[in-house]
């Protein structure tokens, strides 16, 4: 497949934080063909990277999108979130 051949669709522009900062919303994107104009939130999940987890046409023109990324996490948890992840390797840190 010709990576030329595809297009872009502008699912929207920011407009702002929802939800204590947890979601991000889009709107006033790309016209939908005999339908509104594109918009979307985005769900922000704490994750150890950044990541797209989901993406869903909740209606005609409306996307719900679910990101990880370690900005979503509490400054607490981060610590306990590298733990899970690093195993062994944060072992060797707590030797030294």
């Amino acid at each position: 497949m010709d990576p030329k051949a595809h297009t872009k669709t502008l699912l929207g522009q920011w407009e702002g934080w929802a939800e204590n900062y947890t979601v991000m919303e889009l709107g006033d994107g790309e016209r939908c063909w005999n339908g509104p104009p594109r918009k979307a939130r985005v769900r922000l999940e704490c994750a150890v990277k950044d990541f797209l987890k989901q993406v869903n046409e909740a209606s005609k023109c409306e996307y719900e999108v679910v990101m990880g990324s370690p900005a979503a996490c509490l400054e607490a948890l981060v610590p306990q979130l590298y733990g899970e992840v690093g195993g062994e390797e944060q072992g060797a840190r707590e030797e030294l």
